[in-house]
C-alpha cells in the first residue's frame, strides 16, 4: 500500500514502511530516512534518497522515477548521485570569490599588507556581492565592466580604477 502524506508525519512505528517501486521509508530512533532499494547486474543495492521532512514524499517519489530512468539507461543511480556531487564541489571551487581568494592568496606574500587588505575590501564591497557566488567561466567582460560600472556610480572613480587592473 502506498504511503500519504499523513502517514509519513505522525508514524513513529519504526522500521521500513514501504511505498512502491522499491522506495521506502526507513523510521529509527535517530529519524526517517526515504531509501530506495533497487538491482543492477544481478545485485541488490540500496540509495539513500534524503531524510524526512527534509523531502517530502513527492520529493522522494520523484527522486525515485529519477533513479529508476538512469536504470532504465543502465546507469547506477547512486555513481550518478556521487558524481553529481562531486561535480557540485568542483563548480563551488571555480566561483570568482573563490577563484580571487586563492589569486589573493597567492600574491599577499609579494604585497604590502595594506595593499593585501585593501584588495581584499573592495573585493568584499565592491565586486563579490556582484557576481563573487558566480562561476568563474561565466564572467565575461560585459560582466565585469557592469560590475565596475556599480562602484563607480557609488562615485569611487579611484577604487573603479584600481579594480579594474586587480580584478580583471
Amino acid at each position: 500500500m502506498a504511503l500519504t502524506d499523513t502517514f509519513v508525519k505522525q508514524t513513529k512505528q519504526l522500521g521500513k514502511h514501504f511505498d512502491g517501486g522499491g522506495m521506502y521509508l526507513h523510521v529509527m530512533a535517530a529519524g526517517k530516512y526515504w531509501r530506495l532499494k533497487y538491482y543492477l547486474a544481478g545485485k541488490e543495492r540500496l540509495l539513500s534518497l534524503g531524510v524526512y521532512p527534509a523531502i517530502k514524499l513527492a520529493q522522494a517519489r520523484k527522486a525515485r522515477d529519477t533513479a529508476r530512468e538512469l536504470l532504465a539507461q543502465g546507469i547506477d543511480p547512486s555513481v550518478a548521485k556521487r558524481q553529481a556531487r562531486i561535480e557540485q564541489g568542483i563548480a563551488a571551487a571555480n566561483l570568482f570569490e573563490a577563484v580571487a581568494l586563492e589569486y589573493h592568496a597567492k600574491m599577499r606574500e609579494g604585497w604590502g599588507a595594506t595593499h593585501a587588505a585593501r584588495w581584499i575590501r573592495h573585493m568584499e564591497k565592491d565586486i563579490w556581492p556582484y557576481i563573487g557566488r558566480m562561476p568563474i567561466r561565466n564572467v565575461t567582460v560585459p560582466i565585469m565592466l557592469d560590475t565596475l560600472q556599480r562602484a563607480a556610480r557609488r562615485g569611487v572613480g579611484d577604487t573603479v580604477h584600481r579594480l579594474r587592473f586587480e580584478a580583471g
